[in-house]
């Protein structure tokens, strides 16, 4: 298994997280428009509740997308876009509970991304919400597992990453 770039992992976290602004603002649009039909001023307190009901949903669309798309072997958008896939450290699926831990401790850890981006650089491509639940993002896209000619060893690297990229399990 090969172990991804710190750049396709930030160009995969900017995909998926342009996609979820994009519905976060829908959600936002449709709580302002049911409240602007029933014919309700916008004051300070109705702008606050509107406010904390888009941080709510906001929130549990962020933990239902990034908890749902990486367990069972699946990924994110951006992560399928870049050709990255997120696997236990033996290399199988992750399920819903290893899911959900990694999604959680990766909202807890996002005000400290600095350091997350530090620990990536240190440990191995691992950042601190994959080191604490035991998982490793690879990179499943075929064309970089295939060797260059005259590249010794890589032969069962590349077969292994292609069985992981393609199991269905």
């Amino acid at each position: 298994m090969r172990k991804s770039s710190i750049l396709l992992r930030l160009l995969a976290f900017f995909i998926d997280c342009t996609l979820l602004s994009f519905l976060g603002a829908v959600v936002f649009a449709a709580a302002f428009a049911g409240y602007s039909a029933s014919g309700g001023l916008l004051g300070l307190s109705q702008a606050l509740r509107l406010m904390s009901i888009a941080f709510l949903s906001s929130t549990l669309l962020f933990l239902f997308y990034f908890t749902y798309l990486t367990m069972a072997g699946e990924r994110t958008i951006g992560k399928r876009i870049v050709g990255l896939r997120v696997v236990r450290q033996d290399g199988s699926p992750l399920g819903f509970g290893q899911a959900f831990a990694r999604c959680l401790i990766h909202v807890i850890a996002l005000p400290f991304w600095p350091v997350s981006l530090l620990t990536a650089f240190l440990c191995d491509g691992r950042m601190v919400h994959d080191i604490m639940t035991g998982t490793r993002v690879i990179n499943t896209d075929l064309h970089s597992k295939i060797a260059p000619k005259g590249y010794p060893g890589d032969k069962e690297e590349a077969t292994e990453a292609y069985t992981v990229g393609t199991s269905t399990s």
